[in-house]
C-alpha cells in the first residue's frame, strides 16, 4: 500500500493545494469530483490528516459557493483581489502539511516551521509551475522532487 500512497501523494497534494488556482467552471467541477474521490480513497485507507484536509477544502468550497452562487463576476473580482494571498497561503499550507513527515523530538516543536521551509519554498515553486505551465507539469515536478528524495533515503540507508 505504501507504493500506492507514494504515487498518489503528489497528485493529491498538487490537486488539493494548487488545482483551484485557476477557477474556471470546468476546474471547479473537476476539483469537486476529485475531492470526493480522494475522500473515498482516504476513507478506504482509514482516514488520517488527508481526509480531514479534504473535508476542510470542501467546507471552504461550499462557503465560497454560497457567498457567490448568484454572482460569478463578484467571485472573479474577489479572486483577483485576493489571488496573491490565496497563492501564498496555499504554499504555506502545503509546507505545514509536511510536518508529519518529520521525525523530531517533542521539545523541537518550536523549530518545526523552520524545518518545513524547504516544503514551503517547494510549494511556491510548484504554484508558479501550475500557473505558468499547467497542472500536469506541477504534478510531474512534484513527483521528481519525491523521486530525488527517495533516492537520497535509499543511498543514506
Amino acid at each position: 500500500m505504501k507504493n500506492i500512497e507514494q504515487f498518489i501523494a503528489p497528485i493529491w497534494e498538487e490537486f488539493s493545494s494548487r488545482y483551484f488556482l485557476r477557477p474556471t467552471n470546468k476546474n471547479r467541477i473537476i476539483f469537486l469530483i476529485g475531492i470526493f474521490l480522494f475522500m473515498l480513497f482516504f476513507l478506504l485507507l482509514g482516514g488520517g490528516v488527508s481526509l480531514y484536509f479534504s473535508v476542510v477544502l470542501l467546507g471552504i468550497y461550499f462557503l465560497l459557493y454560497l457567498k457567490f452562487r448568484y454572482n460569478k463576476i463578484a467571485f472573479y473580482r474577489w479572486y483577483i483581489k485576493y489571488f496573491k494571498f490565496i497563492f501564498y497561503i496555499s504554499a504555506l499550507v502545503f509546507g505545514l502539511l509536511h510536518i508529519n513527515n518529520l521525525d523530531f523530538p517533542g521539545y523541537a516543536v518550536i523549530v518545526l516551521p523552520i524545518m518545513v521551509l524547504p516544503q514551503i519554498f517547494s510549494g511556491l515553486l510548484l504554484g508558479f509551475m501550475r500557473m505558468k505551465y499547467g497542472f500536469i507539469y506541477s504534478v510531474l515536478l512534484h513527483m521528481s522532487f519525491n523521486i530525488i528524495f527517495s533516492i537520497h533515503l535509499l543511498i543514506k540507508g
